[in-house]
C-alpha cells in the first residue's frame, strides 16, 4: 500500500492516463494491460494476456472520488474473488507511508517549487512562536517532510516580556517532541529597553535565526507570514508615504528567508488547524492597538473589506503586481551613480553624475536619487522633499548644499553630487581643522624624507632616476619632485583657503583656485585633489602639475639625478 501510494501520486501529478497505467503496471508486477485502458479508464489484464488465467487484476478509477483508485486481485478465474485485496489511494489525501497529506500542503509544496524556497533534502529552520500562522506552517512542512526528505528545525524566541512566554515555550517544545522536530530556543541576554523595542527585537531575531541556519548548515529560514500580513504591510507602506514603485509587500523568497504562506489567508490556516483539532497559542499582545500594525489589522482592514465587498485582497494583489512591474522598469534604467573620481574622499557609495542623471526619465531620477541617499546615509527622504531636491538638481546652479538631516547634506559641485556628513557633527567643531596625529599616517623614505597623509589614503613614495620618473609622470602615474633637501617633511592634503601655487610657467605664485579654474579642473574635483606640500607651500597638484622649485630637469644636475616619485593609488585625475 505504501509503495502503491507513492507511485500513484507520482503518476497522478503527471496528469497523464498513460502515466497512471504505467504506474499500475509497476505496482502489479508487470501485467500486460488491455488496450482499452486509455478509453475506459479501467485496467483489466492478466499474466501472459489470458483473461481466464488463475490470477487476474482489476483496477478502476472511482466515479465518486475521481482521485481514488481501487485495485482488486482475483484468484481462481474472473468473477471469483478468492483472496481479494483492495487498496484505495487518494492522491490529494495520502502521502508516503500512508501519512495523510492535505490539499493545503500540496498547494504549499507547489509554492515551494515555484519560488525555489525549499529543495529536496534541504535542512530548514522554521520560526515557530506558537501562534496560528507558525504552528500551521510547522504542520504543513511536517506533512511534506517525508516526500521532500527534509530535515526540520524549530526556532522559538522567548523575549520574556509576557507572563505567557514560559508556557508558550513549553508548548512549542512539546509540539516539536510530538512531531519529531528538534527545537532551539533563544532568549535575549539583555533587555532591549522601551525605546525602539520592536526594531531592536526584530534585528535580534534575524541575527539569531541566521546564526542557527549557519550552525545547522541549513539553506532557508521559513516564516509564517500569510496573505493578511501582506495586506497589512502594503497598507502601512501607503500610510507612510512609500513610493509607488516600492509598494510591493513581502516576497516568497528573499535572501535566506522564505514565506510560503503569502497566498494563504489566516482564515484558511484557522480552518486547517481546527479541522484537525490541532492546538496553537494566542499572543495577547497582537490585540494591543497601541502598535500600529495591530490597529491596522483590527480597525482599518475590516472597514476596507466591507467597502470593497470582500475584494480587498485582490485589489492589494493588483497593486503589488503593478508596483513590481514599475520596479522592473526602473531597475532597467541606466545608473547615474558613478565611482568617485578622486578616490580619496569618503565616498564608498559613489556619487551622482548630474549629466547622466538629467538624461533619465523623471520617475527614474527620483528613484535613483532616493536610493543613493538612503544607501549612503540611511536617510529615507520623504517624497515631497525628494521632489524639491530633484528640482534643485535640475537647475543650473553649479554649487550648493541641501540639508538632508541633522547629520547629512547633499552637496552638488559642478557635474557631481554626493552626500556628505556635516562638518563637526562627530567632534562638535565649528570649523574644519588639520587632521590630528591619530588621523594621519607617516612613511619615512631613504634620505630622511618624511611623508604624512590622511588615514585611508593609499600612498607610495620612492626615489627613482629622473628619466623613469618623468616617463611615469607623463603617463599620469604620480608626480616626480626634484631638488628636495635631505630630511625634509612633506604632507599630502586637499585644498585649503588661501593656498597658492607657482607653476613652472609663472615667475610668481598665484591663487590655487584661480589656477585650477584657468586650467579647466572640473569644479567638483577642486577640493578633492591631493596636494603635495612642504609646510604651507604647495609643491604639486596631483597628478597634473609640479611647482617650479621642484620640477625635475634633464637629470644632469645633482639635484635632479634622482627624484622622489609620489603615487596616490585610486586617484584617476
Amino acid at each position: 500500500a505504501a509503495a502503491g501510494a507513492m507511485l500513484w501520486r507520482s503518476a497522478f501529478h503527471s496528469r497523464s492516463s498513460r502515466g497512471v497505467v504505467q504506474t499500475l503496471h509497476q505496482m502489479l508486477g508487470g501485467l500486460e494491460l488491455s488496450p482499452r485502458v486509455a478509453s475506459s479508464g479501467c485496467v483489466d489484464g492478466s499474466r501472459g494476456g489470458r483473461a481466464s488465467s488463475a490470477a487476474s487484476t482489476r483496477c478502476r478509477i472511482s466515479s465518486e472520488h475521481p482521485h481514488s483508485l481501487e485495485i482488486r486481485r482475483h484468484r481462481g478465474g474472473v468473477g471469483r474473488l478468492s483472496g481479494r485485496r483492495s487498496v484505495s489511494v487518494l492522491a490529494e489525501e495520502t502521502g508516503a507511508f500512508g501519512a495523510p497529506v492535505s490539499s493545503l500542503a500540496l498547494r504549499i509544496g507547489e509554492v515551494l517549487r515555484e519560488h525555489d524556497i525549499v529543495r529536496h533534502a534541504d535542512r530548514v529552520v522554521l520560526c515557530v512562536s506558537g501562534g496560528v500562522d507558525s504552528v500551521a506552517l510547522l504542520h504543513l512542512m511536517v506533512e511534506l517532510r517525508q516526500e521532500w526528505a527534509l530535515d526540520l528545525h524549530i526556532l522559538h524566541f522567548n523575549h520574556g516580556k509576557r507572563v505567557e512566554s514560559r508556557e508558550e515555550e513549553a508548548f512549542v517544545k512539546d509540539l516539536g517532541a510530538k512531531l519529531g522536530v528538534e527545537v532551539h530556543v533563544r532568549r535575549p541576554t539583555k533587555a532591549f529597553g522601551t525605546s525602539g523595542f520592536q526594531a531592536k527585537a526584530r534585528a535580534w531575531r534575524r541575527d539569531e535565526a541566521e546564526k542557527l541556519l549557519d550552525a545547522v548548515a541549513g539553506r532557508v529560514i521559513l516564516q509564517g507570514h500569510h496573505a493578511d500580513d501582506q495586506t497589512e504591510t502594503v497598507l502601512m507602506k501607503m500610510m507612510r508615504g512609500c513610493h509607488v514603485s516600492n509598494i510591493a509587500g513581502m516576497s516568497h523568497r528573499a535572501g535566506k528567508y522564505g514565506r510560503p504562506l503569502l497566498d494563504v489567508s489566516k482564515d484558511e490556516l484557522l480552518r486547517y488547524l481546527t479541522s484537525r483539532a490541532l492546538e496553537w497559542r494566542e499572543d495577547a499582545s497582537n490585540a494591543d492597538v497601541a502598535f500600529l500594525r495591530n490597529r491596522v489589522r483590527a480597525e482599518l482592514v475590516p472597514v476596507l473589506r466591507e467597502l470593497t465587498d470582500g475584494g480587498l485582497k485582490s485589489r492589494v494583489e493588483d497593486i503589488i503586481e503593478q508596483s513590481a512591474s514599475l520596479r522592473r522598469w526602473l531597475d532597467a534604467q541606466p545608473s547615474s551613480i558613478v565611482d568617485a573620481e578622486a578616490g580619496v574622499d569618503d565616498l564608498a557609495h559613489g556619487e551622482v553624475d548630474v549629466a547622466a542623471w538629467s538624461n533619465l526619465p523623471e520617475l527614474a531620477q527620483e528613484d535613483q536619487l532616493f536610493e543613493y541617499v538612503r544607501r549612503s546615509t540611511g536617510v529615507a527622504v520623504r517624497y515631497h522633499n525628494l521632489r524639491k531636491v530633484c528640482r534643485q538638481m535640475r537647475n543650473d546652479t553649479p554649487a550648493w548644499d541641501w540639508r538632508l538631516s541633522k547629520e547629512w547634506n547633499l552637496v552638488r559641485v559642478g557635474s557631481r553630487a554626493w552626500t556628505q556628513r556635516k562638518r563637526g557633527v562627530d567632534k562638535g567643531e565649528e570649523t574644519p581643522s588639520a587632521p590630528s596625529a591619530s588621523e594621519v599616517e607617516r612613511v619615512v623614505v631613504d634620505g630622511g624624507v618624511v611623508m604624512s597623509y590622511p588615514k585611508g589614503w593609499r600612498v607610495r613614495c620612492f626615489w627613482e632616476n629622473s628619466a623613469a620618473a618623468a616617463a611615469a609622470a607623463a603617463a599620469g602615474d604620480g608626480v616626480a619632485l626634484a631638488n628636495l633637501p635631505g630630511g625634509c617633511e612633506l604632507s599630502l592634503r586637499t585644498r585649503r583657503p588661501g593656498d597658492r601655487f607657482r607653476p613652472p610657467t609663472r615667475a610668481e605664485s598665484v591663487k590655487l583656485k584661480d589656477w585650477m579654474r584657468a586650467n579647466d579642473f572640473p569644479l567638483h574635483t577642486r577640493d578633492r585633489i591631493p596636494l603635495v606640500c612642504s609646510g604651507a607651500e604647495v609643491l604639486a597638484v596631483y597628478p597634473r602639475a609640479v611647482a617650479a622649485a621642484v620640477t625635475p630637469g634633464d637629470g644632469s644636475s645633482v639635484g635632479d639625478a634622482f627624484v622622489l616619485r609620489v603615487v596616490v593609488d585610486g586617484v584617476t585625475l
